[in-house]
């Protein structure tokens, strides 16, 4: 994003969300961050100082189809959701935006793209995972993970008693028939 203000209260936003930022006013800013390391997802402003954003968006998409790319956009801007789509944005966030809508297409982007467990900020929530299924508990604990929380599992009533009495739980998901309880 071009505008610092508006680049400034967004990476502070995401921060405070718990995503790890780095911060480029141009493009020719952003391709030396690009170079020198790994990204997960870019955001690029449609209006940028020194060139195109949805040009610069589609060299990118062409170069590295495996990052997300969110375009952010204003109300005036004359480039309508759709041709944004069409051009390789995976998402679109026209201005003014709810943080809650920002966040949700980020982690929707990162899930669809594989990098959830890489970038998901933690929510500093912890949940215990109770199923005597060690396949399905497998697939509860990874799934529960990649949305940014903290996981404790247990297969038997009894385990998840001596977990609970343990510790505190935002939330606990178990099986509603183990075989150890009545």
């Amino acid at each position: 994003d071009s505008d610092e203000t508006s680049r400034r209260l967004l990476c502070e936003t995401l921060k405070a969300l718990g995503f790890k930022i780095l911060e480029a006013g141009s493009i020719d800013d952003a391709r030396k961050m690009l170079d020198a390391q790994k990204v997960d997802l870019i955001m690029i402003d449609v209006i940028l100082p020194e060139g195109n954003g949805v040009e610069f968006m589609m060299r990118l998409k062409a170069e590295r189809p495996e990052i997300p790319i969110i375009i952010l956009t204003s109300v005036i801007d004359s480039v309508s959701q759709d041709e944004l789509l069409k051009a390789g944005a995976d998402g679109v966030l026209t201005r003014p935006f709810r943080i809650n809508r920002v966040e949700e297409l980020i982690t929707t982007l990162l899930m669809k793209y594989d990098r959830a467990g890489r970038s998901v900020p933690a929510s500093g929530r912890k949940i215990l995972v109770v199923d005597d299924d060690d396949a399905l508990l497998s697939f509860l604990v990874e799934a529960v993970k990649a949305l940014g929380f903290e996981v404790v599992a247990c297969r038997s009533g009894a385990g998840a008693r001596e977990a609970f009495a343990g510790d505190k739980y935002d939330l606990v998901i178990s099986d509603f028939m183990l075989p150890d309880t009545s």
